[in-house]
C-alpha cells in the first residue's frame, strides 16, 4: 500500500465542472494526491458567463480546515477563488499563518464596471506575503499587483515579477494564458523563462488557469522543485488541451 500527499483545496464551485473546484480536484488526484476540498464561493456561471458569486460563511471554511488538519498531514495547499472581501480574507489569513508547507494562491480577481481595472483587496497583499506563498497570476493580475506598490509603469514581465516577489516574498509563477510559449518564475532574486509547447486553438479553454494551478500544487505536494513542479504541470495541462472537447457551438473548449 502507498500513500499519498495530501492537498487542501479552497476554491469556488463552478456548476459547469469546467473550472473551480471540480477542476481542482480532477487535477490533484490526476497528478497523484489526494485532495481535501473546502468550498469558499458558490458561483453562477456556465463556460463563458460569470454572473454572480456567493460567499460561503467564514465560520463553515474555518470549522472544515480545523477538522481536516486533525486527521491529515497536508503537504500543500491551493487557494482558488476567495471572496474579494477584505475581512474575509484577513480572517483566511491568519489561519494559513499555521501552515509551513506550500500554499498556492491563484489570484481570480474581477475587473470594476466602469475603469475595467482590477479590484484587489488591502487584504490581499497580507495573504501573498510570505515564502511559502507561490502566486500564480496572468500578465494583468501581476500588473495589477505591482500597481499596488510601485508607481513605475513598466510591461517587462521579468521586472514586474522580480519585484513584486521581493516585495512580497513570495514565489511569483506568471502565465500568458496561452499568448507567449513560457512560464515565468521569480523567486529569491532570481528570475527564470520556462518554455512551454503552446496550442493554437479556435476558441478559449475552460479551466487552464485553474488545472494548472492545481497541478503546481500537487507537484510541490510530492516533493518536487518549483522547476520541476512548473514543467511537470505545464505539460499535465498541454496533454489536456490535446484531449479538449467541446459541448456546444457558442462554448468553450473543456478538457
Amino acid at each position: 500500500m502507498c500513500s499519498k500527499p495530501v492537498v487542501m483545496i479552497i476554491s469556488g464551485l463552478d456548476p459547469s465542472g469546467g473550472a473551480g473546484m471540480t477542476k481542482d480536484i480532477v487535477t490533484v488526484y490526476q497528478n497523484g494526491c489526494h485532495p481535501l476540498n473546502i468550498v469558499s464561493t458558490l458561483t453562477v456561471q456556465n463556460s463563458i458567463e460569470f454572473i454572480s458569486a456567493q460567499p460561503v460563511d467564514f465560520n463553515y471554511l474555518k470549522e472544515s480546515m480545523n477538522l481536516l488538519e486533525k486527521e491529515f498531514p497536508i503537504k500543500a495547499v491551493k487557494i482558488g477563488l476567495i471572496p474579494l472581501e477584505d475581512e474575509w480574507i484577513k480572517k483566511l489569513s491568519g489561519l494559513l499563518d499555521n501552515f509551513s508547507c506550500p500554499i498556492v494562491i491563484d489570484p481570480v480577481l474581477k475587473a470594476t464596471s466602469q475603469k475595467k481595472e482590477l479590484v484587489i483587496p488591502e487584504k490581499f497583499f497580507d495573504l501573498i506575503n510570505g515564502k511559502n506563498k507561490i502566486i500564480t497570476p496572468n500578465f494583468n493580475e501581476l500588473k495589477a499587483i505591482f500597481k499596488n506598490f510601485s508607481n513605475i509603469t513598466s510591461d517587462c514581465t521579468e521586472t514586474i515579477s522580480k519585484a513584486v516577489s521581493e516585495q512580497y516574498g513570495c514565489t511569483v509563477v506568471t502565465t500568458f494564458e496561452g499568448k507567449k510559449d513560457a512560464v515565468l518564475i521569480a523567486s529569491e532574486g532570481y528570475v527564470s523563462l520556462h518554455k512551454i509547447e503552446l496550442i493554437k486553438t479556435d476558441r478559449e479553454i475552460h479551466g487552464t488557469g485553474c488545472a494548472f494551478s492545481s497541478a503546481l500544487t500537487a507537484r510541490l505536494a510530492l516533493g518536487e522543485t518549483i522547476f520541476s513542479a512548473v514543467e511537470n504541470a505545464s505539460r499535465f495541462v498541454t496533454s489536456k488541451i490535446n484531449d479538449r472537447y467541446l459541448y456546444n457551438k457558442n462554448g468553450q473548449y473543456f478538457f
